[in-house]
């Protein structure tokens, strides 16, 4: 889902209607340059409210799956333990993989 939002995310159309207006800098602003910046706003506002979604999600999923996580870090951390009592008792030679 959140590959989806990001996929969705207009940067293209953000950059072409900021580099149009950018290109305007110092000519007079008219009707058109204003519904452009108001666009360009309007873009972005969307962006960022998009944005934002995905880091809630992203938070939401990595709280979810920090349980998991610990509980694979302790069993590494057994397995460690026991790997280098292994080493220290028989030598790495016989070290079971």
């Amino acid at each position: 889902m959140i590959e989806l939002w990001l996929a969705e995310f207009p940067a293209e159309r953000l950059a072409g209607v900021t580099e149009e207006l950018r290109r305007r800098t110092g000519a007079e602003v008219d009707e058109i340059d204003a519904l452009a910046m108001r666009l360009l706003l309007n873009d972005y506002t969307a962006a960022v409210a998009r944005l934002r979604a995905v880091i809630r999600a992203t938070e939401q999923r990595l709280s979810a799956a920090a349980p998991e996580i610990k509980g694979a870090m302790r069993v590494l951390g057994r397995i460690a333990e026991e790997h280098h009592e292994w080493t220290a008792r028989y030598g790495a030679s016989v070290a079971p993989r």
